[in-house]
């Protein structure tokens, strides 16, 4: 079960054409204006009676137009990151590599922080909860009923990232406290040498 809310989350960190409401103009300049960015988070994971089922802790690097790495550190370590051909999740504990197409993450809510393609924007519905502080993102209709999601909250101090959380059809929800925020990324931070044992899986 925590093995599980933490793949949706990190699938959730990865079509219908209905327009933007006007919340998203303000969100989608905000983030249009980060060209890469980094940082290190500590995620919790609640079940959907509010009880804390895992925490744990790592670190977060994008650079547009299409490089993401998400590396959670600890016993339950994962990665998730983009290439050119598609979208990768590694799990050490079992040596497995699972290989998505890059489709898999731009149906993802995690897609707008990497893209300026006004069709990934159309996806989602924006809400400014806060001014220029706190944004709730939903799928539109079309896209909820595949998506194991059904909100992100973006939170924002001055131009940083401060937090994200995710909200599950389940009830369940995870959020990612940020910190050491920076708008650059280190040489190597987008690089992963795999074991050569890998077992890979590969779904494209």
């Amino acid at each position: 079960m925590v093995k599980r809310l933490k793949t949706l989350g990190l699938t959730a960190l990865l079509s219908a054409l209905l327009p933007l409401c006007a919340a998203a103009e303000p969100l989608e300049e905000k983030i249009a204006s980060i060209e890469a960015f980094s940082a290190e988070f500590t995620q919790v994971v609640k079940d959907s009676e509010g009880k804390t089922v895992s925490e744990s802790s790592g670190t977060l690097a994008l650079k547009k137009p299409q490089s993401f790495m998400l590396h959670t550190e600890g016993m339950d370590e994962l990665y998730l990151y983009t290439r050119a051909d598609g979208v990768y999740y590694f799990d050490p504990f079992v040596n497995q590599l699972t290989i998505l197409p890059l489709s898999a993450l731009e149906r993802t809510p995690f897609a707008l922080l990497i893209t300026k393609d006004p069709k990934v924007w159309q996806n989602y519905e924006i809400t400014e909860v806060q001014k220029g502080r706190l944004y709730q993102i939903r799928p539109v209709e079309a896209l909820a009923a595949s998506a194991d999601f059904v909100k992100l909250e973006l939170s924002f101090s001055g131009s940083y990232l401060s937090s994200l959380a995710i909200y599950f059809k389940d009830g369940s929800f995870s959020t990612y406290d940020l910190k050491a925020q920076r708008f650059e990324t280190a040489a190597d931070a987008f690089e992963l040498k795999l074991p050569p044992d890998v077992e890979t899986a590969d779904e494209r």
